[in-house]
């Protein structure tokens, strides 16, 4: 369904683009790219380590690999809403039980050095969602994670739909800001003979 989206969008803005479904830790094309990029991906991996060893190793000799993922427990509102302390309650239960990370943010610098990249560089940004469209997208969220939050036992569908309406409510409010949780946007470079490679000559 995702890859059906991602054409039909690039053909409505022209873009010339070709969509693979594929392991992201055996991607099959060693030093084809010039940027290898995930955002949103590695907090949900039960390796993450594996998942950035297979875009290093994807990107070209000089190449860039970047990933943005968050930092859950930084969602917030101002006025603060409980809703989005369930929300976010829910949601890292969830990401938990099936084997994610939610909280991965801050540890994506020492993640992708362990990966073997190098100039590992790092900013946070904080989002804040002040329209109700924008605002809304977390009501949606609690509906686009249904099967996986049942799956996991966390809430009942009641639960669901109640968290649901709440946040949404405090989403139109125009009085309440929300403020995505921090996401952490690090990226480095694969160098010409990555560290294992140099490893391995010295042991011949």
């Amino acid at each position: 369904d995702a890859l059906g989206i991602a054409q039909a969008a690039a053909a409505r803005a022209g873009v010339r683009a070709r969509f693979v479904r594929a392991d992201v830790a055996h991607l099959g094309t060693a030093g084809a790219f010039d940027l290898v990029y995930a955002r949103l991906v590695l907090s949900h991996l039960v390796d993450p380590c594996a998942a950035l060893r297979g875009m290093r190793t994807a990107a070209r000799p000089g190449g860039v690999v970047a990933v943005e993922d968050l930092n859950l427990g930084t969602l917030r509102s101002e006025p603060p809403s409980p809703a989005l302390d369930d929300l976010q309650a829910v949601y890292g239960a969830t990401v938990r039980f099936h084997g994610g990370d939610p909280t991965i943010g801050p540890r994506l610098r020492a993640l992708l050095a362990a990966s073997g990249l190098q100039n590992v560089r790092e900013d946070t940004v904080e989002n804040p969602m002040t329209t109700v469209g924008e605002k809304l997208f977390l009501a949606e969220l609690v509906r686009n994670m249904r099967a996986a939050i049942l799956a996991a036992g966390v809430a009942t569908g009641g639960d669901l739909d109640a968290l649901e309406a709440r946040v949404e409510a405090a989403a139109r409010d125009p009085g309440t800001v929300f403020y995505q949780a921090h996401i952490h946007q690090v990226w480095g470079r694969r160098t010409q003979q990555p560290r294992e490679e140099l490893a391995a000559r010295g042991t011949d």
